[in-house]
């Protein structure tokens, strides 16, 4: 049971980084670029949730690291 403690605490900080990342991403480019949002099925919308996932990514990078400094996670 520790162990599934131990990946719930080293993930949700990793997943959470990662989401507010995403999440802001999405929320200027839906409330700031485009007055009406994007339709869901549309190129532009696909380019620009990649685009928010890069992001996701970029904000995830510094907590992973911390995570893998502390020995909470494990480099891969």
């Amino acid at each position: 049971m520790r162990g599934v403690w131990l990946a719930i605490r080293a993930d949700t900080r990793s997943i959470l980084s990662f989401q507010a990342g995403l999440l802001a991403g999405m929320a200027i480019y839906n409330l700031a670029i485009w007055s009406p949002p994007l339709p869901h099925g549309s190129a532009t919308y696909g380019m620009m949730m990649q685009i928010s996932m890069i992001l996701g990514f970029v904000t995830a990078m510094p907590v992973n690291a911390m995570l893998i400094k502390a020995g909470w996670k494990e480099a891969m």
